[in-house]
């Protein structure tokens, strides 16, 4: 025992769950108190008569100059009832259990009052507990009680309704009850039941902190019906079979391909700099800033999202560059993000981005290869590269645009001088950024076989001289065009730019293979056929047969 006062106190904690506590009223500075933040330095002995230090996350009680007491943890030592009290201010209050919880663990202070808050406490208890304080008071004689009290809870907490259906009981417990058996169980429990046909409608006190969705009510049933009486039943359902999705298997075979061809991937975040779209030296009508900004973002360089995965490889390879790694090949599959309209009203268009990075003893060609062997081995044909000089951020000259039946998907090159400099790497790199999600639609996984062939090939070369900027793609449609169907493997070997063939001219050479699976060629038709080819590009890209 401590004193008559503080004693009824404890006495209705443990009665009713409700913690309480009084102050010596002449001890109040203005007689009266107030519930806020700790401010920052201030001090409080507690009833322990230890001194601590409170820090603005802290809640306490105060009044006109000081803390007096730590909300829902401990009341202070100067405000403590004594033998000298003869006034008693009795407060019951509902605290956030959470703030408890935080304020208990950074004090290291851990009592009665606060295990009870941190659980969560029934916010209608409190001019209960604090009228049953006063009854005991009186009863015991050791106190008169003044009539009225001060209370700032606006409205009571209502009894909450939860609709609960008899037949999903049954059939989550795997029983068999009546809806009026369980509408029993629930009143055993003071809950306020009214049948309507197979739904129960049950009112939760508000003491019920427990009981917040159907299930509750269910697993009460349930341990009141006793879960040792449910008989086991086996399992009802569909078994399936987990796999893969298909756009999951066209990553992860893109993922091999790419590896097996020397790259490394990587992965970067989503979350980039809008100063990078400065450095790609993009106009402020570029479709490429319609980016969209982070509320909340950890910094400058993390403030926007992507709408292009080539600034995050351009860092990567400036990076790696820098530290002195004399070649690189990355790629990266990742999402970039479209708003569909600024400011943001929903959700942007996410759509995923196969980006190609690289530098060192490499040449435009060596990307364009391994984007042409990606596609043959996903079963994409019929690509077209053509060349495109109005893109600010590749160099004018060697780019080229990824065509799919004249529809553009792609893009690689080598990077802008200028923005090299801007991103500081001083060797030529190289670029692709692909649609991913264009290259699932049109990925065809289906292998077809045919027999061995039974007759020869005949191989025959054709060496051309065209203007510079004739595409090797063109010429090599046009030679399977006008190959009558014989043409088995079109293959370039050799490009020339020189003297010997004159200015704004390219010699180029490609070995065509011949085959019937039908029956032998025989070389007057094949040199006809030669003579088609030749004739054809001369008339449609100006080309000349090289002697």
């Amino acid at each position: 025992p401590i004193n008559n006062i503080v004693d009824i106190t404890n006495y209705v904690m443990l009665e009713f769950g409700q913690p309480l506590h009084a102050f010596d009223l002449d001890k109040l500075n203005s007689k009266k108190i107030l519930v806020r933040r700790a401010e920052e330095g201030e001090k409080i002995k507690t009833i322990d008569d230890i001194e601590r230090a409170l820090k603005p996350s802290n809640l306490v009680i105060a009044d006109e100059n000081r803390p007096i007491a730590i909300a829902g943890v401990m009341g202070g030592f100067d405000t403590e009832v004594d033998e000298n009290t003869t006034t008693v201010l009795l407060e019951s209050a509902n605290f956030n259990g959470k703030s408890v919880r935080l304020t208990a663990k950074e004090l290291n202070l851990r009592t009665e009052a606060s295990s009870r808050f941190e659980k969560g406490i029934d916010s209608n208890l409190c001019e209960t507990a604090a009228n049953r304080v006063c009854q005991l008071v009186e009863e015991i004689g050791a106190g008169t009680v003044v009539g009225g009290n001060i209370d700032v809870y606006k409205s009571l907490k209502k009894e909450k309704e939860i609709i609960l259906k008899t037949e999903y009981v049954n059939r989550l417990l795997g029983i068999d009850l009546e809806p009026r058996e369980m509408a029993n169980y629930l009143e055993r429990l003071e809950l306020k039941t009214s049948l309507n046909g197979d739904k129960i409608n049950v009112l939760i006190p508000s003491f019920r902190l427990d009981l917040k969705e159907e299930v509750d009510l269910i697993e009460e049933i349930g341990r009141l019906y006793g879960f040792h009486n449910i008989e086991p039943k086996p399992l009802v359902g569909v078994l399936t079979r987990g796999g893969k999705s298909y756009e999951s298997i066209i990553e992860g075979k893109t993922n091999t391909i790419l590896q097996g061809l020397g790259l490394n991937q990587v992965m970067t975040y989503s979350f980039i700099s809008p100063r990078v779209y400065d450095k790609l030296n993009l106009k402020e009508n570029n479709e490429l800033r319609n980016y969209i900004k982070i509320l909340n973002p950890l910094g400058e360089d993390y403030s926007v999202m992507r709408t292009t995965l080539i600034p995050n490889m351009l860092g990567l390879l400036s990076r790696n560059y820098n530290y002195g790694v004399e070649e690189c090949f990355f790629y990266e599959i990742g999402n970039i993000f479209i708003p569909k309209e600024l400011p943001v009203k929903e959700l942007p268009l996410e759509k995923k981005i196969l980006s190609v990075g690289m530098y060192g003893d490499i040449d435009f060609y060596t990307i364009k290869e391994v984007v042409e062997n990606l596609f043959r081995k996903l079963g994409i044909m019929n690509i077209e590269f053509l060349p495109k000089e109005d893109d600010p951020i590749f160099h004018p000259y060697r780019t080229a645009e990824i065509l799919y039946e004249n529809e553009a998907i792609g893009i690689i090159g080598e990077i802008h001088i200028d923005i090299m400099e801007n991103f500081e790497i001083e060797k030529k790199s190289y670029i692709g950024e692909i649609d991913f999600d264009k290259i699932v639609e049109i990925t065809n996984l289906e292998k077809s076989y045919k027999p061995l062939p039974k007759y020869p090939s005949i191989a025959r070369d054709i060496a051309l001289v065209v203007n510079r900027d004739i595409m090797i793609g063109q010429l090599e449609k046009a030679i399977w065009e006008n190959g009558g169907g014989l043409i088995e493997e079109v293959k370039l070997f050799d490009i020339y730019e020189g003297d010997q063939v004159g200015e704004g001219k390219k010699s180029v050479a490609f070995g065509i293979r011949y085959r019937s699976y039908e029956r032998t060629l025989k070389d007057k038709e094949i040199n006809e056929i030669q003579e088609n080819i030749v004739k054809e590009l001369e008339k449609s890209l100006g080309a000349q047969l090289r002697s």
